[in-house]
């Protein structure tokens, strides 16, 4: 009777230890992401974060930065990940991140120019001002392009009216 307890209460013990371990394999790590300017060390709002794999950059996510040049990533794996940020106007970096044992706050630089590894995040919806100005379409017309020798070349001329800026 006493090895039955004894062996319940270590079977207990050792249901409690792995608890902590299956939280970290099961995606309860977050990683913060702040990107800023390489020379002012302001936030770069609307930077685009992506988040994944050599094979696919943005398999655990792609977000714009708020204004504050900052980007969440919640409930990681805890494999080694690629992320990836870029702005127009900077110049793109990319940074290995190594196993997320725990929760992880990495600030990204970006220098100012061109260039580098992009992320193409798409910006939300409520970020984009509303459209206020209407264009339609009134006209299409195809025809074939006298200019070249080539039979399937054609030109396609659109009539529209309204305003845009």
């Amino acid at each position: 009777m006493n090895r039955h307890k004894n062996w319940g209460i270590s079977a207990g013990i050792l249901w409690l230890l792995t608890i902590p371990v299956w939280s970290v394999a099961y995606g309860s790590n977050w990683l913060e992401v702040r990107v800023i300017d390489k020379q002012s060390g302001s936030p770069v709002g609307q930077a685009a974060v992506c988040l994944g794999t050599s094979a696919r950059s943005d398999q655990f996510g792609a977000h714009r930065a708020a204004a504050d040049g900052v980007v969440r990533f919640e409930d990681l794996p805890v494999n080694s990940m690629t992320l990836t940020a870029s702005r127009r106007g900077y110049q793109g970096k990319q940074q290995r991140v190594g196993p997320l044992l725990g929760n992880r706050v990495i600030v990204l630089s970006l220098a100012q120019g061109g260039g580098g590894p992009v992320c193409t995040a798409i910006a939300a919806t409520e970020e984009q001002p509303p459209a206020t100005e209407q264009v339609q379409i009134t006209s299409v017309r195809v025809v074939a392009d006298k200019t070249s020798s080539s039979a399937a070349r054609v030109i396609v001329i659109i009539g529209a009216s309204g305003e845009a800026d």
